[in-house]
């Protein structure tokens, strides 16, 4: 728990503030919004003399105490150079005020309709808060994550070289490092059309909840407006058009026009692609922050130097990253599923009990291409190589939690693609984890494997939380599976998380089975 002396080296005298904002006058005042107004000054700070933006707060607004230590907790310890940095602040006779960075062209919904912002500089902007977003999301080192909560055009402000930095902390939610969380939350916050819909129906909060709001930024920014527009006192929203232009493949008749002629048609394509995958009302189908990062710089790659693409962003797809850090390894796993299409078979390398290994071309470059003999000894050892991998990581001192095992981590092949509902009960109920969550998972990837079935298809997010989380329910195991498979699968699928197999005694049983295939 944070001390508020933690921050007093941040503390600016109210005269100061006074003094440099000629007592809050208009002449200095720079902007307003829902937590009050902003003013621009000088300040002497460790530097020099500083230009400085001062938001005073307003109380009658909803900007009270909490808030305001969130954000001077939240700025003071998450540094990056996409997010707005805090100077200081005063808490003196009942003032309420913090000192930021002075961003001398302001924030960019004042210039989603204006033609001098090029289409290259919206893309930077995008860009740097997508990466702005992705160190919240997935901070570094042991910080907590970070779950902003009012993603929108107007808290992103720019720097005099048009950088964007992520502003207004105020409503953000912290979360456990290296951990998927979700928090319940009975009043849902945020602005009128950024909002997850999701998060207003069932108060579930979640890193996608984030991505949503980015979505509808991103939409903003091609489509040149602002995503609520008030027109004969009727609102319009700008989301639900451009959901219906995309899947008409009509989206060019609502982007902006003085953009149309700018935009390459690939670049568009990839774009137009992450900001409605941003929207989807499936939470697992949203990306990431780091695959938005992604897509588009190589929509600005394609922008800038179309010729340099030569793989399609839209035939790519990121299937796994895991990154371990321990005193004892340090190894990265970054896997890709590729098309068999995109591949040219050339000649046979050599031959396995169980697979052959060809030469190919993918993209003009030199690949080896392993093609299982069966689809079922390929999946067991899919299996077995994952439990391996898994029996390391927990073996570490201390054991490593994955939090995040599902099939969609798995390399697959071309035909098996699955987005399942996988946490343990006790991640749902927002419970202390230890590694046998990672054991649950994986029961249902065995599942999964066994049925070549979408776990829980038919319920949104929130009936999985209360069916798995609170009702006890698991999903149904056929009843023609090999009893020593089910029994396993139920075994990783128990209440008491202390009770559910280790990953050793997991690979013990599947090499069982592995035998017992190959005799067969």
């Amino acid at each position: 728990m944070s001390s508020i002396k933690e921050f007093d080296h941040l503390k600016i005298p109210l005269q100061d503030i006074i003094s440099t904002t000629n007592n809050f006058g208009d002449n200095s005042l720079i902007g307003r919004g829902g937590f009050g107004k902003v003013y621009r000054g000088e300040l002497l700070m460790s530097e020099g003399l500083t230009t400085v933006a001062i938001k005073r707060l307003d109380s009658a607004l909803g900007q009270g105490a909490p808030e305001f230590w969130k954000e001077i907790m939240m700025l003071s310890r998450y540094k990056h150079e996409n997010l707005v940095s805090l100077l200081g602040f005063c808490d003196e006779s009942g003032e309420k005020i913090l000192v930021y960075e002075y961003l001398p062209n302001k924030s960019l919904d004042l210039y989603l309709s204006r033609s001098d912002l090029s289409w290259i500089q919206r893309l930077r902007i995008c860009i740097g808060a997508a990466r702005g977003l992705q160190y919240l999301h997935d901070p570094d080192g042991t910080q907590q994550r970070v779950l902003h909560r009012d993603i929108k055009s107007s808290n992103i402000l720019l720097d005099e070289n048009w950088k964007a930095k992520i502003s207004d902390f105020g409503l953000s939610k912290f979360g456990p490092a290296n951990q998927q969380f979700t928090f319940l939350v009975s009043n849902a916050v945020g602005t009128i059309g950024y909002c997850d819909p999701l998060y207003v129906q069932t108060g579930f909060l979640t890193k996608e909840s984030d991505v949503y709001s980015f979505g509808v930024v991103l939409f903003e920014v091609l489509c040149g407006r602002l995503c609520v527009q008030n027109y004969e006192d009727i609102r319009r929203f700008l989301v639900g058009l451009a959901q219906e232009r995309y899947e008409e493949k009509n989206l060019d008749t609502i982007i902006d026009a003085s953009l149309k002629e700018q935009i390459s048609p690939k670049c568009l394509e990839i774009f137009s692609k992450v900001a409605y995958q941003c929207l989807r009302m499936d939470r697992i189908e949203r990306p990431s922050a780091i695959e938005i990062v992604k897509e588009l710089e190589t929509a600005l790659q394609c922008q800038e130097n179309p010729e340099s693409i030569e793989i399609e962003a839209s035939r790519r797809l990121w299937v796994s990253s895991l990154h371990v850090n321990s005193a004892s390894s340090s190894r990265n796993i970054l896997e890709y599923e590729i098309m068999w299409a995109d591949l040219i078979i050339m000649e046979k390398l050599g031959k396995g009990s169980d697979e052959i290994v060809y030469h190919a071309l993918w993209n003009g470059s030199d690949v080896a291409v392993k093609v299982f003999a069966s689809q079922e000894k390929y999946a067991m050892q899919s299996c077995i190589n994952e439990a391996q991998g898994m029996s390391y990581l927990h073996g570490c001192n201390p054991p490593i939690v994955h939090c995040e095992l599902k099939s969609s981590n798995l390399l697959v092949d071309k035909n098996w693609t699955v987005k399942p509902e996988w946490m343990a009960p006790e991640i749902l109920r927002d419970e202390p984890v230890n590694e046998k969550a990672d054991v649950y998972s994986y029961g249902v990837i065995l599942w999964e494997i066994t049925t070549e079935k979408i776990p829980w298809e038919g319920l949104n997010p929130a009936q999985v939380v209360a069916a798995v989380g609170f009702k006890a329910k698991r999903l149904e195991i056929p009843k023609d599976v090999d009893p020593l498979w089910a029994s396993l699968i139920k075994s990783c699928w128990r209440n008491e998380p202390w009770s559910r197999p280790t990953f050793q005694e997991i690979l013990n049983t599947l090499k069982s089975l592995e035998r017992k295939l190959k005799v067969e």
